[in-house]
């Protein structure tokens, strides 16, 4: 969610970004996946990437949407 404001009732209320384009190393740390699966289900097209530049960002909604399929297919 950008734009967010966290303590909004105090005078010390800091603007939250919520990203929504990760780097594979901070795909890989919020999911605890290796480089190497990461750069498979990217091939595989389990996770929408945006290339900028020279960039391959991830987009977190397409992590989050694969880890929820897991979960649901564990039955949790």
């Amino acid at each position: 969610q950008i734009g967010a404001l966290d303590g909004a009732n105090d005078n010390s209320a800091k603007l939250v970004v919520t990203p929504i384009l990760v780097s594979i190393n901070d795909t890989k740390n919020m999911s605890g996946l290796g480089k190497t699966t990461i750069w498979k289900l990217i091939g595989e097209r389990k996770l929408e990437v945006c290339r900028i530049g020279r960039r391959t960002l991830i987009t977190v909604r397409s992590v989050e949407a694969l880890i929820q399929q897991s979960l649901q297919k564990e039955g949790l």
